[in-house]
């Protein structure tokens, strides 16, 4: 389950940020628990949000 808490918590922060909502996707983003997750996607989509949010 832990896998798809973040993947979750990672897809709306995702959609968070495609409605200009920059605000509440970093705390969702801030939210998001991967140390008990071992996916590379789920990783890789998280740095993604964080990139965005850098330049949001």
């Amino acid at each position: 389950m832990h896998r798809n808490r973040a993947y979750y918590g990672i897809q709306l922060a995702q959609l968070q940020l495609a409605q200009g909502d920059t605000t509440s996707a970093r705390a969702t983003a801030a939210t998001v628990d991967t140390t008990a997750v071992s996916s590379p996607r789920i990783a890789q989509r998280l740095a993604t949000v964080h990139r965005k949010l850098a330049t949001a």
